[in-house]
């Protein structure tokens, strides 16, 4: 809504322009007008009259202009813009509600209308159950300067749209009423005293906080959200709910992290801070499943002795209880004539942490532990098929079938934790140690690609590495090991699940790639398998400028028929248990936005990805694609449902990675019911898309020629 005023002396009163809108528009302005009417009241309960005068359309002056600006104004209007976007935010999810409420499919891009469409291609139940569980889609959070507000500051956001939502509930009396706006004001109290950004530039530690906030108190509690709106949806389009259960047929929803990782321009992101990141990451993995199995172990509170059971279970239950000594035999003293309960109590005792007054306080690897989630699994699927023996069926497909994905999703390492650095520093990084191996290191810097690649392929025969332990090195070379180094123990450790791969920033020859095995080898992390010499984390490539993405496929195409690379994406499905190879590689928005505009950098984009996904099909690989996105038209962002729907016909099988970044992960998951809507955005789309590119054949666009002169004129003006 655009305030304009024909005179300027006129004040403008919000809630008179308000009550000439219509209903369905007027709703964050009803709401932002009230909040406002609070602040004001804030300030001047505070003795702060004079800038409480200066908050537009409920004072009886409006704002001066001709008023010089002092930091209180421009806190003031941050506020004010802030408060603006929580409203927003609020009605437009009653918008979405209300258009449910009349039908399930009236919301684009979601579970319901994805399916009617569908159908209308001629997809039925089984050939949607088919795709579904094969749909895997990760947003990957990063930290971004675009986002300059606190944590401390997000949590004030939080829980004021957690109040304007419960201000809107009828049943509360008015005395409730009236509490909620008392609690409104004290949190706005609290907001206008709070420092509204970072006085010094965030470390990692506190951008590590904030997006593990999204990864132990949002997502987790997403992921059942999710899975019942699919199942509403799918009986909703006529389809037998029995076919989604039966076949297991739910989406792969998985979570990636940068922070931490990503050293791409990121000197303060050392050895041990990544090493610390991965130790968080597993705690708060832990921290979630330990949270979600307590809660199953209240729900299931069902009246059946040890020696009732079915055998397969006794025979787990007393396994556990003897593998776990006096752990054990406490747990199956607690509970007694509760046997799921007690089986749920050694599962509990069986987490790999330390606790203390009931909170996982710290990682605990004791012998008995689980060793991963795969075991959890395991005891979780015994729990299963106890359960639907007793007749629970109903308890079966809600509370133990969402702890099960909460497993699946999660694991015991919450989110993958990609490697990010650029080319430039790892061809620094390799000179250095060929300089210590008695080389000359120059020979890799200036001689050409043809010699480059020679020179490691010639080193890839031998898993010995440049130097000795311990060995003095440069910077970019001891940087970039001990990285490595980081990596490989914590896979040692703890498997491979945890670990995303490694990403070359500027990838503009096959020897970019090659290095990076080259570097790895230095840390342990190639090994031999019966496959021959393998790396055990991929190598990505990032390709970014305009030149990058045309010169994008032949460099692909050339990794893809290296033998190393080969043997090192079967060793990965293997071990990870994919049913086909995959290649990731990352393509940029921003950069090519600079270098070429949005249209060259959009449709060069489209282009690229075409091309490289013929590349992959070439060698036998699914290509994921792996989009870096920003929060703005220039580095890519836009309705991420359409996003995924213009994407070229053969570029998604079902597989996607994208970035949040800053701003964008408050904006579209600050709070759970939004943070459902985009993330069912973001499955659906993909599913329903890829259905569709199995449906229907790929075909030339008409305009092809048109948007490559467009492209082509639109870069060159």
């Amino acid at each position: 809504m655009t305030l304009v005023k024909e005179n300027p002396s006129q004040k403008i009163n919000l809630k008179e322009m308000v009550a000439q809108l219509p209903d369905e528009i007027s709703k964050p302005y009803q709401d932002f007008e009230f909040l406002l009417q609070a602040l004001k009241e804030v300030l001047h309960e505070n003795g702060e009259e004079d800038i409480a005068r200066q908050i537009p359309f409920v004072n009886d002056t409006d704002y001066d202009a001709e008023t010089s600006l002092s930091h209180q104004h421009i806190q003031l209007f941050s506020i004010l813009f802030q408060l603006l976007s929580i409203t927003e935010i609020n009605a437009e999810v009653q918008r979405r509600r209300s258009q449910e409420n009349q039908a399930i499919v009236a919301v684009s891009g979601l579970w319901a209308w994805h399916f009617q469409n569908l159908k209308k291609l001629g997809a039925n139940a089984e050939k949607i159950a088919e795709v579904l569980p094969n749909t895997r889609v990760e947003p990957v959070l990063t930290a971004h300067p675009t986002e300059a507000k606190r944590a401390t500051v997000l949590e004030h956001h939080r829980e004021i749209y957690v109040l304007v939502v419960q201000r809107e509930n009828t049943m509360f009396s008015k005395l409730e009423q009236q509490d909620i706006r008392e609690k409104i004001k004290n949190t706005l109290y609290k907001l206008w005293k709070t420092g509204e950004i970072f006085l010094e530039k965030p470390d990692v530690a506190s951008e590590l906080r904030n997006v593990l906030h999204y990864f132990t108190n949002v997502f987790p509690e997403i992921v059942p959200i999710l899975d019942n709106r699919l199942v509403q949806a799918w009986e909703s389009a006529g389809f037998e709910k029995d076919l989604l259960y039966n076949k297991q047929a739910f989406p792969r929803l998985r979570f990636g992290d940068w922070v931490g990782g990503d050293r791409d321009g990121h000197p303060f992101v050392t050895s041990e801070v990544t090493e610390y990141t991965l130790r968080q990451l597993r705690l708060h993995a832990l921290v979630v499943l330990r949270r979600k199995l307590v809660n199953l172990i209240r729900s299931l509170s069902f009246k059946l002795s040890i020696h009732e059971s079915p055998s397969f279970f006794q025979e787990r239950l007393l396994e556990i209880a003897d593998q776990m000594g006096e752990a054990g035999s406490a747990a199956l003293h607690r509970n007694k004539g509760e046997a799921f309960r007690q089986f749920i109590g050694l599962m509990l005792a069986r987490l790999p942490i330390d606790t203390a007054r009931g909170h996982a306080t710290a990682l605990n690897d004791f012998p008995a532990a689980y060793t991963s989630a795969k075991e959890l699994l395991s005891d979780l699927d015994i729990l299963h098929q106890a359960l639907l023996a007793y007749g629970a069926q109903s308890v079966v497909r809600q509370d133990v079938h969402d702890m099960k994905r909460l497993v699946s999703t999660f694991g015991f390492h919450l989110a993958s934790l990609d490697i990010r650095q650029n080319s430039a520093f790892h061809d620094l990084a390799v000179s250095q140690l060929m300089d210590l191996a008695g080389y000359n290191g120059q020979d890799f810097l200036k001689n050409g690609e043809e010699w480059r690649v020679a020179f490691i392929n010639q080193e890839l025969q031998s898993l010995r590495p440049f130097t000795y332990p311990k060995a003095q090195m440069p910077p970019e070379a001891k940087a970039v090991t001990e990285a490595h180094q980081t990596v490989e123990q914590y896979i040692s450790q703890y498997g491979i699940q945890g670990i995303g791969s490694f990403i070359v920033s500027m990838t503009r020859s096959l020897s970019d790639l090659l290095a990076v095995y080259l570097l790895a080898r230095e840390a342990g992390l190639l090994i031999k398998t019966e496959l021959g010499m393998v790396c055990q984390v991929a190598v990505v490539p990032l390709f970014e400028t305009i030149e990058d993405l045309e010169a994008a496929p032949e460099i692909l195409d050339r990794f893809l028929s290296h033998p190393f690379t080969k043997r090192t994406l079967a060793h990965i499905q293997s071990v990870r248990g994919d049913a086909y190879l995959v290649q990731q590689v990352m393509v940029g928005y921003s950069d090519s936005n600079k270098d070429g505009g949005i249209l060259a950098s959009q449709w060069g984009l489209h282009k690229a990805q075409s091309r490289l996904s013929a590349v992959g099909e070439k060698h036998g690989v699914t290509i994921r694609f792996f989009h870096g996105k920003g929060g703005s038209i220039s580095r890519g962002a836009g309705p991420v449902h359409q996003f995924i729907a213009a994407l070229p016909h053969s570029s998604l099988k079902g597989d996607i990675r994208l970035t949040e970044q800053g701003e964008t992960i408050e904006q579209k998951y600050a709070n759970k019911i939004n943070a459902a809507f985009n993330l069912e955005l973001l499955l659906a789309g993909t599913l329903a898309k890829t259905v569709e590119n199995a449906l229907t054949q790929e075909a030339t666009h008409p305009l092809t020629d048109t948007l490559d002169w467009m492209a082509q004129t639109s870069r060159e003006a």
